[in-house]
């Protein structure tokens, strides 16, 4: 059949609008795991929203992924490329 396909990259206006189009319109999200993914904050929030609303995730592995390490997780700010969002404190 015939579907339509949204790409993340159409909408980084708005990223409230973003997380609901992954929220609401999407029924499965494709996460490409480059190098750089988790350090984007839309794309990880796209995530979290797939997952929280129990859309079907596909995963790709990238050869430049590197997996997040355990002790980064406790200082998010250290992971994220900040200057391309503005995080709330």
């Amino acid at each position: 059949g015939v579907h339509d396909v949204f790409i993340d990259s159409d909408n980084l206006v708005d990223l409230d609008c973003l997380f609901d189009i992954v929220k609401f319109r999407v029924g499965e999200v494709i996460v490409w795991l480059s190098g750089q993914l988790l350090t984007r904050p839309w794309c990880v929030g796209e995530i979290v929203s797939a997952k929280l609303t129990h859309n079907r995730l596909m995963v790709v592995y990238c050869e430049n992924f590197v997996p997040i390490q355990l002790e980064d997780v406790a200082d998010v700010r250290c992971l994220l490329d900040e200057s391309t969002c503005q995080l709330s404190n």
